[in-house]
């Protein structure tokens, strides 16, 4: 039975949504430290011009 379990554990619909998940969580990081950067970036130019 445990091979059984094994087989329908790693069948290939269940490594496809776990890559899903992964990507999409991959994805989700990836976006939020971009919007992060382009905040932080923004913020430095409007720095920028209240200096000059």
């Amino acid at each position: 039975h445990t091979s059984d379990w094994g087989a329908k554990n790693f069948s290939p619909e269940r490594q496809f949504q776990l890559t899903v998940l992964v990507i999409a969580a991959h994805v989700t990081l990836l976006g939020k430290s971009l919007v992060l950067q382009r905040r932080e970036s923004q913020g430095r130019l409007h720095k920028a011009d209240k200096v000059a």
